[in-house]
């Protein structure tokens, strides 16, 4: 019997990936479609590092990177609190901690990271 579950269980799986293929999951949440192009275009100007030129480029997308990312953070860290906000109003409480973290740590965080003070 455990034979058949291990052959079936082992069928499902093989299939699944040849079909969906394998896929990373998605790590921080923010990252848009557009930093991911920008990052493709830092490792693609990395490889041109071999004069003054490829150098200044290459630091720019790095740049334009770091501060997309912190942005992209940002904006995803006020939509979430702004989403909680609005689930504490209609008294929604599956909404309102659903992953038992204290959404003020973040919000707090996000200010501290742009240097002003929460005004709650």
């Amino acid at each position: 019997m455990e034979t058949l579950i291990n052959t079936f269980n082992r069928a499902v799986t093989n299939t699944a990936s040849e079909i969906l293929g394998k896929h990373p999951p998605v790590k921080k949440p923010w990252v848009t479609a557009d930093l991911l192009d920008v990052c493709d275009k830092r490792r693609e100007l990395k490889k041109k590092k071999k004069d003054a030129e490829g150098i200044r480029r290459y630091r720019a997308a790095n740049q334009e990177i770091k501060k997309g990312m912190k942005r992209a953070k940002t904006n995803w860290i006020e939509e979430q609190c702004q989403d909680i906000e609005d689930s504490m109003k209609r008294n929604n409480s599956k909404k309102t901690n659903p992953a038992g973290e204290r959404p003020d740590q973040h919000k707090a965080r996000a200010n501290h990271d742009q240097g002003w003070k929460m005004s709650d």
